[in-house]
């Protein structure tokens, strides 16, 4: 029996109810005798065997760094910020000539949802607090606006340190739309190719995920990048696999697992040498 420790933050009071593939996870360890706990903040964390950082955070708190450093076998070691302006390498600046279709994010994952969630606008950097007054910091995840060109996006948003512009580059198969998934625990993974008319995928509920070869590529930036658990979205535009998104935090669709959820799970929880 190993005993797996799941670090969350210490504000994250609702953790348990969201749905987070590391419950799933949980469960199925449980149910293979190992010993799983959750704790939040770093006051009392008992001896792990594996020790799973599950901070919903753009960027991992120093205190929080030091102590994953420190552990033996503490998962994402290395990662310490997957904000857009970190792990893109999209991003349109002016006067860098660029001037094709863009999109719009927020810098912080997941819509800077998670981040307000948690830290409260107190948390942010001080020119993004400012920001907070002034122009929109969050917006939709599934709803990130697209221009034509870099000159179309509304200077509000260009001035806004919270978002950032990058090029648009899609992927398309025969009219429509793709976006790929690569959710991976250790050694296991699963990657899924969703297609849809809607340029932003995960938008369309009506887009059927389909199970697809992961791209070599991507599976080396993973390592680059020090991932040993979560998800990369990405496309692949003229050949060459594009990071859309990293994060340390993946979920299924609900807190209730389909059949084959709990089938990827089943295949995620093999990841670990237990």
């Amino acid at each position: 029996m190993r005993r797996i420790v799941i670090l969350l933050h210490e504000n994250d009071v609702e953790a348990e109810r969201h749905n987070y593939i590391a419950w799933a996870l949980r469960d199925i360890w449980r149910e293979r005798g190992h010993e799983v706990v959750a704790v939040r903040g770093l006051d009392a964390i008992p001896d792990a065997d594996v020790l799973l950082p599950h901070l919903d955070l753009t960027v991992v708190p120093d205190a929080y760094a030091r102590v994953l450093a420190a552990h033996p076998r503490a998962l994402n070691r290395g990662v310490r910020d997957v904000s857009k302006s970190a792990i893109s390498t999209r991003l349109v600046r002016p006067g860098d000539g660029y001037d094709g279709p863009v999109i719009v994010k927020t810098d912080r994952n997941h819509g800077g949802n998670p981040d307000r969630r948690l830290l409260g606008p107190g948390g942010w950097r001080q020119r993004a607090a400012r920001a907070l007054r002034r122009h929109v910091v969050r917006m939709p995840a599934n709803a990130y606006p697209i221009f034509e060109s870099p000159r179309e996006v509304p200077r509000a948003m260009l001035r806004n340190p919270a978002l950032v512009v990058e090029r648009f580059v899609p992927e398309v198969d025969d009219g429509l739309y793709c976006s790929r998934v690569y959710t991976f625990c250790g050694e296991r993974h699963v990657c899924s190719i969703r297609r849809s008319p809607r340029p932003i995928v995960k938008s369309d509920p009506h887009a059927a995920r389909e199970e697809t070869p992961v791209h070599e590529e991507i599976v080396d930036l993973r390592r680059r990048l020090g991932f040993d658990y979560g998800k990369f979205d990405f496309v692949v535009h003229a050949g060459t696999p594009v990071l859309l998104d990293a994060n340390p935090t993946p979920t299924f669709a609900s807190t209730r697992l389909t059949p084959a959820e709990r089938k990827r799970a089943e295949l995620l929880a093999d990841g670990l040498a237990l």
